[in-house]
């Protein structure tokens, strides 16, 4: 997506979350780092957009603790694992499970998967 693009998305009524700047492993970079990366992503989707970037997404699902804080420091609101699960209240906000939907998920099975335990059932 280009920057023109994006704004359309934004200006469509959609939201835009960050993944890091160049969507990169975090665990395999410095601190320094791996804290631009993430500030960077919020603050230039920012800046882009005009609106306020509150999620962010670990990119290939690599995370450690100290990413955690570096999240909640840069301001987001939440983030997203790849875990597998349904995110409850006792959750994290900066470390959510996510249900996987697919180009082949179908309607009963996206049901299955967020009406009931089977996604809860996979989480690690």
């Amino acid at each position: 997506m280009d920057a023109a693009q994006m704004r359309q998305w934004v200006a469509g009524g959609q939201e835009a979350g960050a993944h890091s700047r160049n969507h990169v492993h975090l665990t395999g970079l410095a601190a320094n780092a791996a804290r631009e990366e993430i500030a960077y992503a919020k603050s230039e989707l920012e800046h882009l957009t005009g609106k306020a970037v509150k999620h962010f997404c670990y990119p290939f699902g690599g995370y450690s603790p100290e990413h955690v804080v570096m999240v909640r420091d840069a301001g987001f609101e939440s983030a997203t694992t790849t875990q597998r699960g349904r995110a409850s209240r006792a959750d994290d906000p900066l470390q959510l499970p996510r249900v996987p939907v697919v180009r082949s998920t179908t309607r009963p099975a996206l049901w299955l998967k967020l009406a009931t335990g089977y996604e809860d059932r996979r989480r690690g």
